[in-house]
């Protein structure tokens, strides 16, 4: 999250998931990311961002975490 990032850094720093290889004792040139491990990536991104994300694999984009298009997606594959 944000406030993960420190102090006059804000996302989209990498602190985070670099924190969490840290913790798994993984490294980040080993690590495959999703779009790279044919999973599906819900990419949560402002229209601005939507010409970077797209061209790197997202499957959807989402405005926020309450964007119904991304829970609709979650309720038809938890059905499906």
């Amino acid at each position: 999250a944000g406030e993960d990032c420190g102090e006059g850094r804000s996302k989209p720093c990498p602190d985070p998931y670099l924190r969490a290889l840290a913790l798994l004792g993984a490294s980040a040139e080993r690590s495959v990311a999703g779009v790279a491990a044919g999973m599906p990536v819900v990419a949560i991104a402002s229209e601005s961002r939507e010409s970077k994300v797209v061209p790197a694999g997202a499957s959807m984009i989402a405005r926020d975490y309450r964007d119904a298009k991304l829970w609709a997606a979650l309720d038809a594959d938890a059905v499906a």
